[in-house]
């Protein structure tokens, strides 16, 4: 079985926006007792693809732009966790953690 959580805001992101501390806060707790398989959202304006204990988190707030808007500037913000398997941002390049 699959459990999802789908939000505009995204737990983690190392885009323009960061992230989204209310999520950290009260989500991810939920997100590791219900063993959830992952999370989506949007919000900040690129791609990223991350994972950690509570499943995976899929950031896609670029809409059908080919190139991200911003770029990955809170990436240090990232627990180290977090694991960043995929981002398209404004450098339009792709990047592992």
């Amino acid at each position: 079985d699959y459990l999802f959580t789908a939000a505009h805001y995204p737990v983690w992101s190392g885009c323009s926006h960061g992230n989204t501390q209310n999520l950290i806060d009260n989500l991810l707790p939920l997100m590791r007792k219900y063993s959830v398989t992952g999370h989506f959202a949007g919000h900040d304006h690129c791609l990223e693809h991350m994972e950690d204990d509570s499943g995976f988190h899929v950031l896609s707030g670029a809409g059908s732009v080919r190139d991200g808007w911003y770029k990955l500037e809170n990436k240090e913000a990232l627990p180290a966790s977090v694991k960043l398997k995929f981002y398209l941002a404004d450098d339009n390049s792709q990047h592992s953690k």
